[in-house]
């Protein structure tokens, strides 16, 4: 940690929905997407009849694999499913082998290509077996019925996707389809479930709230095992989290899938009285406000954003982007490239952060020869580097799109090397910023000391020696933002290019943000 600081922070450690995919059950094959695509989205998943039933479950919008959620069922169990989505244009289709022969069934087909009919994003539509092109109000729902014969820990699979409704008229769980989402349920046999009671005590400075979907358990209450809960810290205004803890270790998710009984514990302190520093904080904080550091890419060269021609494109694709940040919970994005368009939302090229305590990027790829940039789906994520809440560390992101790498160092270390197919890391070619704060999908506050964007990728020993500040001649540097002015008091929710929070000494003024301008 380089210096103190002053803050008054309602921060939020809130769940990160940016989607984990993986792969599909064992066993199974996946089907074929050339491309992701928007075509819809499940709104909410609920049970009837299981061991313990789901209600409510809101999934990802494209987790492209296993939901972590598992199902619960007894031998001769008839369980039946409310699935509500929410589609335009695009097919649903569902499937699932669990039954007397395991014979892949299809229990859903319906969708109406541009018609309409499925579309409601608040709400969702309930789906009936075989609904067809036409909605429906009322129907069969869908269902599978477990063998009574069904041996102990027999495992199956209930399969939900999406793909263009006018790919085929007989859809397969493993077909080919132009683009789309899948969605897998493992379904698992069990007589009994078994309970473990949940105890988490109330912390002094902040909250600790454990919920079951949406709705909050009582410590000591005994949750059946399997289900997943969702741990939340809020830190009381002028406090911090320092951490999160089951049964004295340091727990980093914001889940947690019960298996055994669990005591957990957060601790917060006060945020110090002095000292410069900035603070990028969760949204709502601050007279209703979100707030973000953010300049424009053009530092790297200008781009043509009324045409989107990858010809007029000169920004330069060897950069190197660091900043002096500490994060305020276990998961979320603290910086990245972002779409100017998007008034906070880090949603743009990409955004590094954390998963779990863990350094992690979620980003896009550039095609090489035009403006396409599809999304990656699964992060990258580094295997034992961590950064934890409290913990100021020099994080860099250094790409070069000749070798279609991009890596990300801590301190000048190096933690994840990320090979990227066809261009490499995707600029998008909108007019776009680069962007320190929260994102639209990890709602996670940070703050931040210094931030250097250079036009060409360092070496580890260059990073090693920015660290501790660059030269005023220094060759590269493109963009620099440092709070550090004798005079500077505190500027609040600036508009245009740059937003954010600076605090000193416990001034609170508007004026001059208190840092260099940009080379």
């Amino acid at each position: 940690m380089k210096k103190n600081y002053l803050f008054t922070l309602a921060a939020l450690l809130l769940g990160s929905t940016i989607a984990n995919a993986q792969k599909p059950l064992d066993g199974y094959e996946e089907p074929t997407f050339p491309k992701d695509g928007n075509v819809g989205n499940i709104v909410s998943f609920s049970t009837s009849g299981a061991l313990e039933d789901l209600e409510n479950i809101s999934i990802p919008k494209t987790p492209n694999g296993k939901i972590a959620q598992e199902l619960l069922v007894a031998p001769g169990a008839k369980v039946e499913f409310t699935i509500k989505i929410n589609t335009w244009w695009g097919a649903f289709a569902t499937f699932s082998d669990a039954n007397e022969t395991k014979e892949m069934t299809r229990l859903i087909y319906c969708g109406n290509s541009g018609q309409g009919g499925f579309e409601d994003a608040t709400n969702g539509v309930t789906v009936y077996v075989e609904d067809n092109t036409s909605k429906v109000n009322t129907g069969t729902l869908p269902s599978i019925t477990i063998s009574e014969s069904a041996e102990e820990g027999t495992t199956y699979l209930l399969r939900m996707m999406f793909f263009g409704a006018n790919d085929t008229s007989n859809p397969t769980y493993n077909g080919t389809y132009s683009e789309g989402t899948y969605y897998d349920v493992k379904v698992t046999v069990q007589s009994q479930i078994q309970k473990y009671a949940i105890n988490f005590s109330t912390p002094e400075n902040g909250t600790l709230t454990v919920k079951n979907g949406v709705n909050p358990i009582t410590s000591g209450d005994e949750i059946s095992e399997g289900t997943i809960l969702t741990v939340t810290a809020t830190p009381s205004t002028g406090y911090e989290l320092v951490s999160v803890t089951n049964n004295d270790e340091v727990f980093p998710s914001e889940t947690y899938t019960v298996n055994a009984s669990a005591n957990f514990a957060a601790t917060f302190k006060a945020l110090p009285t002095e000292g410069d520093a900035m603070l990028m904080s969760a949204p709502g904080y601050g007279n209703g406000e979100d707030c973000q550091l953010r300049f424009n890419d053009t530092v790297l060269g200008e781009h043509n954003t009324t045409q989107n021609q990858v010809s007029s494109d000169q920004r330069s694709r060897n950069y190197t982007f660091s900043a002096w940040i500490s994060p305020m919970g276990y998961n979320g994005v603290l910086m990245g490239h972002v779409q100017n368009s998007i008034t906070w939302a880090v949603e743009g090229s990409y955004g590094v952060g954390v998963k779990d305590s863990k350094l992690a990027v979620w980003y896009r790829k550039w095609d090489g020869s035009t403006t396409a940039c599809p999304g990656v789906n699964a992060p990258a994520v580094s295997e034992n580097t961590t950064l934890y809440p409290g913990e100021f560390a020099f994080i860099s992101l250094v790409t070069s799109n000749d070798g279609r790498t991009f890596k990300v160092y801590k301190n000048g270390k190096e933690a994840i090397s990320q090979e990227v197919e066809d261009g490499g890391l995707a600029l998008l070619y909108d007019a776009c910023d680069f962007a320190i704060g929260d994102s639209k999908y990890n709602q996670m506050p940070c703050k931040v000391e210094e931030v250097q964007l250079w036009n060409k990728t360092l070496t580890p020993e260059e990073i090693e020696a920015s660290m501790f500040g660059p030269k005023a001649d220094a060759e590269g540097l493109v963009a620099h933002y440092l709070p550090e002015s004798a005079d500077a008091t505190t500027v609040e929710n600036l508009a245009g290019d740059i937003d954010a929070y600076y605090r000193k000494n416990g001034t609170v003024t508007s004026g001059n943000f208190p840092m260099a301008d940009a080379l």
